[in-house]
């Protein structure tokens, strides 16, 4: 409680995209999402604008601190931002190493029950992998965990049939 009321009565102004994550990370380790939240929104452009070592993966992150924070205060806002965050990371450079990223969202998907989000989401995964040509040798593999992953999530929204054939 006295952290809250400290961290409430300053004015804070992140010079970076990492430090404005970072305070919105604190507030959410507040157990105060709605604040974090609007740290995020409040700081966001002139975070992007200012941070001059911003990457093609910024804005994702924002993206998914932006539906980790709603989906502790008001999940019905952030499922409808899951999908375009997805296809991001899809579109992001195969240099940059995102698993953590697909890990968080698929997490988040979850969370949220957002099953055809979810769905949709290991599809744009999956061929962002296929695309990738340090995976070639693992093309079967990579088709075989997205079944049985698809499986998983038939079976989590309750559709038994849609797991078996999967």
């Amino acid at each position: 409680a006295a952290a809250t009321e400290l961290m409430s009565q300053q004015s804070f102004a992140p010079r970076s995209v990492l430090e404005l994550e970072r305070v919105h990370d604190f507030w959410l380790l507040l157990n105060q999402p709605e604040r974090a939240n609007q740290f995020l929104q409040a700081h966001r452009t002139a975070a992007l604008q200012a941070d001059d070592r911003s990457s093609a993966d910024t804005e994702v992150r924002l993206a998914l601190s932006d539906i980790q924070s709603r989906l502790e205060f008001d999940p019905a806002s952030a499922v409808p931002l899951l999908l375009p965050t997805a296809q991001a990371m899809s579109a992001l450079p195969h240099d940059l190493d995102i698993d953590g990223y697909w890990s968080g969202w698929h997490a988040m998907a979850h969370k949220a029950q957002a099953w055809d989000a979810a769905e949709a989401g290991l599809d744009l995964q999956r061929t962002r992998e296929r695309n990738d040509p340090d995976n070639d040798s693992a093309q079967a593999y990579g088709d075989a965990m997205t079944l049985v992953r698809k499986a998983e999530l038939a079976h989590q929204r309750g559709d038994a049939a849609r797991a078996a054939q999967q």
